[in-house]
């Protein structure tokens, strides 16, 4: 997933574009305490955020 199309996920799940950038400015527990705009930059910190997102889009998030 490219850093738009992530965006765009972040959007969706979130409820809003403010919401998603509050989320991507904030450290993250399941990121590792790691802010999500931190990890777009490489492929696997992207892939790391879509799985988070999905978890927390379908409620599996633990």
């Amino acid at each position: 997933m490219n850093q738009t199309e992530l965006i765009e996920l972040c959007t969706q799940v979130m409820g809003s574009a403010e919401n998603a950038e509050e989320w991507r400015s904030s450290p993250a527990i399941g990121l590792e305490s790691k802010r999500p705009s931190d990890l777009m930059e490489t492929q696997s910190g992207r892939d790391q955020m879509e799985i988070l997102l999905t978890q927390i889009q379908y409620g599996v998030y633990i």
